[in-house]
């Protein structure tokens, strides 16, 4: 098989899944069906009459799903390089919800491909273009979803003759430059898709010991930092109901990426310093939020709740602590209620980067646990396990597997067992493995 290089590898524009397989196909020389029938397919395990598989209208190979693993497990064993993972958002599941972070719909920056077309260099189509909401930070347009040429909307990504910058239904190439100067954009628009590019770099540039945290630990570091831990605060800023945020922050929903995106306008923070650090520069309450920033946002602390904290903090310290009796004026119960909230919000930080840390060494602790475990069953002449046979011997609450486990363990397998990654299988169960290794 050829090797291509992916496109934009290590910037906020790296190439999606769906392009990468059809310039592999291109190397090829084959048409991108045959190498979807021949090459593709036949890695996903599944078994059909291969000269007429018919390629599935939606396939969403750069979400988080079963369809997204499956194609980076194929052209991981094709080009032989795990960085095929982060042309998805196969990365980032955990950390913001997969609802809705994808188009159905093909869109591209005409201005981008012409000029990689003009330069020479590879034409490819990014990640971030399939995320939603998103425009071009380079021209600072909208993307296009509509051929120049035959007026046609409604791109499916992967069509039996695609080719990467050309149109899906009549195949003429997308660059028109000009009709995309009409199509400008806003810098709240521009900001918002910066931000999804700093966030699909991110996987690519965590160090050996890093991972990105999950969504409620992200989301409770900012609402105890930033909003005193409360709730209406965060919702208040963000244009979101008090009842939604309480279910980002006890994990009952995982937050979207149109949510993360604003609370890092809102706050000034960057996609690091929410899904990896914890660690903000700022000092904390009292955010500021512009108007122009987010729609439907309104001044987050009128000017009696200012004098409210600057009373507060004239009051002797030695009452700090006792909770207000019946007779008390309005004002110190106030005082009280806000002193009362900020200590709240100070433990609620010091939970959230503690759940952040135990994440992280949680994922470490899993992968020093599989490369110890498959390199005893290597040195110790047993056959290759499957994904769930190596996680029965780490765990003994069952083979479930998340998706980050699965991609560890197959990766280890494959290093130490100088295998492809395709040919690594779940396995039914691994008892009968784990029976046969204690025997």
């Amino acid at each position: 098989m050829s090797r291509i290089n992916i496109g934009g590898f290590g910037t906020g524009n790296v190439e999606q899944a769906s392009s990468l397989a059809i310039r592999y196909a291109e190397a090829l020389n084959v048409r991108f069906i045959d190498f979807y029938r021949y090459a593709i397919f036949p890695q996903s395990g599944r078994h059909a009459k291969t000269a007429y598989m018919q390629i599935p209208r939606r396939l969403y190979t750069e979400g988080m799903t079963t369809t997204a693993l499956e194609w980076v497990l194929a052209l991981a064993t094709l080009m032989r390089t795990s960085d095929v993972q982060y042309c998805t958002t196969l990365p980032l599941q955990g950390a913001i919800s997969g609802r809705g972070l994808n188009t159905d719909e093909r869109r591209w920056c005409p201005q981008c491909l012409d000029e990689m077309a003009d330069s020479g260099e590879v034409i490819y189509e990014p990640l971030v273009w399939r995320m939603c909401d998103a425009c071009c930070t380079v021209h600072a347009t909208a993307l296009a979803s509509v051929c120049p040429l035959c007026k046609r909307g409604a791109q499916t990504f992967l069509v039996p003759n695609a080719r990467v910058g050309c149109c899906r239904h009549c195949g003429a190439w997308l660059g028109h430059p000009k009709a995309a100067m009409e199509r400008a954009v806003d810098e709240r628009q521009i900001s918002a898709s910066r931000l999804c590019s700093e966030l699909v770099l991110l996987p690519q540039l965590l160090g050996e010991h890093e991972a990105l945290v999950p969504s409620k630990v992200a989301v409770q570091a900012l609402w105890s930092h930033f909003f005193d831990a409360s709730s209406e605060r965060m919702g208040q800023a963000i244009g979101e109901t008090a009842a939604r945020i309480r279910c980002y922050l006890r994990g009952d929903l995982t937050a979207p990426l149109s949510v993360i995106v604003r609370l890092a306008l809102v706050t000034q923070t960057t996609m690091r310093q929410i899904f990896v650090t914890q660690e903000f520069l700022d000092s904390g309450s009292g955010v500021t939020v512009e108007p122009s920033v987010v729609s439907s946002l309104h001044v987050l602390e009128s000017p009696s709740a200012g004098r409210l904290v600057s009373d507060a903090r004239n009051v002797d310290d030695g009452t700090q602590g006792n909770p207000p009796s019946s007779g008390d004026s309005s004002t110190s119960r106030k005082i009280w209620r806000w002193r009362r909230r900020n200590a709240l919000g100070e433990q609620a930080q010091v939970r959230a980067r503690n759940a952040a840390r135990q994440a992280v060494e949680k994922k470490v602790s899993f992968a020093h646990k599989v490369k110890v475990i498959v390199a005893d069953l290597k040195t110790s002449g047993a056959p290759q396990p499957s994904i769930k046979a190596v996680k029965q011997l780490i765990s003994s609450r069952g083979p479930l597997l998340n998706p980050w486990e699965r991609m560890i363990i197959a990766s280890r397998i494959s290093q130490v067992y100088s295998v492809g990654e395709s040919a690594i299988s779940d396995g039914p169960s691994g008892d009968s493995y784990v029976q046969h290794v204690n025997g």
